[in-house]
């Protein structure tokens, strides 16, 4: 494999964890059971908090990508 590829995939990885992670900690992405969602507005903003968390994501990798050329 090539040496940038490996470099550019490890980087991604590590950028999707520590996003998740942040996200998770400030909140905005949460884990539970579907059973935990009551009604329907509860629901839109789950979708909506996972859509601002993939957005997020989304930017991070398009940074890095442009960092790295």
């Amino acid at each position: 494999m090539d040496k940038k590829f490996v470099t550019i995939a490890i980087v991604v990885a590590i950028a999707v964890i520590v996003a998740v992670g942040v996200l998770y900690t400030t909140g905005i992405l949460k884990f539970g059971s579907a059973s935990s969602i009551k009604n329907t507005q509860e629901a839109t903003q789950t979708v909506g908090q996972i859509n601002n968390g993939v957005q997020d994501i989304s930017s991070i990798l398009t940074n890095i990508d442009k960092k790295l050329g």
